[in-house]
C-alpha cells in the first residue's frame, strides 16, 4: 500500500496542496488552495513566511490531514533545461554520465546547482533523448529551509512538467496526446507521441492578467480576494468566447473586453507551438487534447481556446487519476493535475531516504531502555536550549551577512537570466517561423545561378514554369549538338536531383536549316521520383555517345 503524503505547489499567486500517494498510482484524497502571501516566492526562490505557515497549518487541520511528509512541486520557468542525446545505457548509470559531462551540457559550476534528468524517449539509432534540468542551489536551499520552518519532512522537489509528461507517457502508450497546463503566471505545453515525450515548452503567460483585471474592476463585487475572484470565474463566464468580440463589444462591456485581451498572449503562444509541431510532423493529428491547471477551472476558457486555436480541449480524463475521494469535485483533477501526479513520478532533485519517523517511534512497545534513551535525549536537548540564546545573535548576524551577499549575487544573475530568456524566446520564435516558411521552391535561385554560368549561348528559353517540386523549362536549340550540351549541363547541376526531357520535336525547312524544341523538367533535391532498378528517366530523347541527341 502506497504511503500518503502531501504535495505543495507554490505559485506566484496561488498555492495548491494535495494529499496523495507517494510512489504509487496518481491519486488525490484531499485538495485545497490558498493565496500565496506577497513576497513568498521570487525568481523561484521561496522564503520563510509566517502567514504561509499559519494558513497551511489551519488548512491541514481543517481537512484532517495528518502526514508531515511533503514533495514540493516547482515549474521550470527560469530554470536551465535542455534535451541532449546520450549513449544507450541503464538509467541508473545516466546520473554518473551526466555528472561527468555536465560542463559540456551547461555553462555552470557543478557546485552551484542541482542537476536532474528525465528520459524523453529514444532516437532511431537507439540512443537516449534525455531532458536535463540545472537548478541553482539557492532554490533547493529555500525549499529545505521552508520545510523546516513549517515542521515538514521534505522528501523531494519535483518539476510540475515532469509529472505531467511522465504520467501521459505511461497512460497513453500510443497516439498523439497534448496537455496544456495554464497556471497563474505561466503555462506549459506537453506533447506525447506513441509513448515518447515529443515536445515540451513553457511560456511566461497564464491567467493572472485576466484575474487581476476582473478583481480590480470589481466585476464580481467589492472586496473580493484573488482566490475569491478565481472561484467566481468557475461559476460565471467572465470573458468573451472569441477575440473578435473585443472590438465589437468594447464600449458596452469594457471589463470583459479587458479580461479577454489578457488571455491573448497565452492562447496565441499555445497556437503557435501546436502549429509549429504540426509543421514539423506533416499529416499528424492529435488524438486527445487536455486542458489543466487553474485555467481549466475558468468557465468558458476551453471554448475560447478551441475557437482561437482550432483544437477541441477537454478535462483531464479519469484514467489519469485512477483513485479519487468520492466527495471530491471531478474538476479538481484538472485544476490540480500537476500537483497530483508529481508524487507518483517523483525522482527529482533531492530525493533522500526518509529520516526518523516520530509517529512510528511512538507506536512501538515501550520498555525501560527506550525510556532511558529518551530521558538522555531530553537532557541533551535541554543543554542545547540553554546554549542557544548565547550564540543566537552571532548566528543571526552571520546569516544576515550571507543573505545580503546572496541577494546581490542573485540580482546580477537575475538580470543576466532575464536577458537570456528574452533573447532565447525571440530566437526560438524566429527559427520556428523560418522553418514553417521553408519550401522546396527555395532551390529556384541556385538553379538560375547555375544556368547563367553553364548554358550554351545558342540555347533559347521560350517559357518557364515552377511548382513546389520542380521547374519546367521550354528550350529552342539550333542543332542536335546544342540540345545535347544543354541537357548535359542540367544533369551536372548540384541544385537539381533529377532531370527529365520531354516533347522533343524537330522543325526543318527545305534547305535543311531548322531548330529543335524540347522541355526540361528539373526536380529539386528530395522531391524527385525515386528510381528503381530496371527503370529509366521519362524522356523523349537520350544522348548518344558522340554528344548528339538521338531520336
Amino acid at each position: 500500500m502506497a504511503e500518503r503524503i502531501i504535495t505543495i505547489e507554490i505559485g506566484s499567486k496561488i498555492t495548491k496542496v494535495c494529499e496523495t500517494d507517494y510512489k504509487g498510482s496518481p491519486a488525490v484524497y484531499q485538495y485545497f488552495s490558498f493565496e500565496t502571501p506577497e513576497g513568498m516566492i521570487e525568481n523561484q526562490v521561496v522564503h520563510e513566511n509566517e502567514s504561509f505557515k499559519i494558513t497551511l497549518e489551519e488548512m491541514l487541520k481543517r481537512h484532517n490531514i495528518k502526514t508531515r511528509k511533503v514533495v514540493f512541486v516547482i515549474s521550470t520557468i527560469g530554470i536551465g533545461t535542455k534535451e541532449e542525446i546520450i549513449p544507450n545505457m541503464k538509467e541508473q548509470k545516466m546520473r554518473d554520465y551526466i555528472k561527468t559531462n555536465l560542463g559540456n551540457f551547461f555553462p555552470v559550476d557543478p557546485k552551484e546547482c542541482h542537476v536532474a534528468f528525465r528520459v524523453n524517449g529514444t532516437t532511431k539509432d537507439g540512443k537516449n533523448r534525455v531532458q536535463l534540468f540545472a537548478v541553482n542551489n539557492n532554490i533547493v536551499y529555500g525549499y529545505q529551509t521552508l520545510a523546516l520552518f513549517c515542521k515538514l519532512n521534505m522528501l523531494d522537489i519535483e518539476f510540475a512538467e515532469n509529472g505531467v509528461a511522465l504520467s501521459l507517457k505511461n497512460i497513453f502508450p500510443t497516439g498523439n496526446v497534448v496537455n496544456v497546463d495554464v497556471e497563474d503566471t505561466f503555462s506549459a505545453i506537453t506533447i506525447v507521441k506513441d509513448g515518447q515525450i515529443a515536445l515540451q515548452r513553457s511560456i511566461a503567460y497564464g491567467i493572472d492578467e485576466t484575474v487581476r483585471s476582473l478583481q480590480e474592476n470589481h466585476f464580481f463585487g467589492d472586496g473580493l480576494s484573488y482566490n475569491d475572484t478565481l472561484e467566481r470565474m468557475s461559476e460565471t463566464e467572465s470573458f468573451f468566447d472569441n477575440f473578435s468580440s473585443i472590438y465589437e463589444k468594447q464600449q458596452t462591456e469594457p471589463v470583459k473586453a479587458e479580461a479577454t485581451e489578457g488571455l491573448r498572449y497565452v492562447i496565441s503562444n499555445v497556437r503557435r507551438i501546436l502549429e509549429y509541431y504540426q509543421s514539423q510532423n506533416q499529416g499528424i493529428a492529435f488524438d486527445k487534447m487536455i486542458l489543466s491547471g487553474l485555467g481549466a477551472s475558468c468557465r468558458g476558457f476551453a471554448e475560447l481556446m478551441e475557437a482561437e486555436t482550432g483544437f477541441p480541449f477537454g478535462a483531464v480524463p479519469v484514467e489519469v487519476v485512477n483513485k479519487t475521494a468520492k466527495n471530491l469535485d471531478e474538476g479538481i483533477r484538472s485544476i490540480a493535475f500537476s500537483a497530483i501526479v508529481a508524487a507518483a513520478t517523483s525522482k527529482g532533485l533531492v530525493q533522500k531516504k526518509q529520516g526518523l519517523d516520530l509517529e512510528k517511534l511512538l507506536r512501538e512497545p515501550r520498555d525501560n531502555s527506550t525510556a532511558r534513551k529518551l530521558f538522555a535525549i531530553c537532557v541533551l536537548v535541554s543543554a542545547v536550549l540553554i546554549v542557544i540564546p548565547v550564540v543566537k545573535r552571532v548566528v543571526l548576524q552571520g546569516k544576515q551577512a550571507s543573505l545580503e551577499s546572496e541577494i546581490a549575487t542573485m540580482q546580477e544573475a537575475k538580470k543576466v537570466n532575464d536577458e537570456y530568456q528574452k533573447t532565447k524566446s525571440i530566437y526560438d520564435e524566429l527559427i520556428e517561423m523560418n522553418d514553417m516558411t521553408q519550401t522546396s521552391n527555395d532551390g529556384l535561385l541556385p538553379l538560375l545561378q547555375e544556368m547563367e554560368g553553364a548554358l550554351p549561348t545558342d540555347a533559347v528559353i521560350t517559357e518557364m514554369s515552377a511548382s513546389q517540386e520542380a521547374v519546367s523549362i521550354y528550350f529552342t536549340a539550333p542543332s542536335k549538338s546544342v540540345a545535347a550540351k544543354t541537357i548535359q549541363a542540367f544533369r551536372g547541376f548540384s541544385s537539381v536531383e533529377r532531370v527529365s526531357v520531354d516533347a522533343l520535336t524537330e522543325d526543318m525547312d527545305d534547305t535543311g536549316a531548322g531548330s529543335y524544341t524540347f522541355i526540361l523538367t528539373c526536380y529539386y533535391p528530395g522531391t524527385g521520383l525515386e528510381e528503381t532498378e530496371g527503370t529509366q528517366e521519362t524522356t523523349g530523347s537520350t544522348e548518344s555517345s558522340n554528344g548528339e541527341v538521338a531520336q
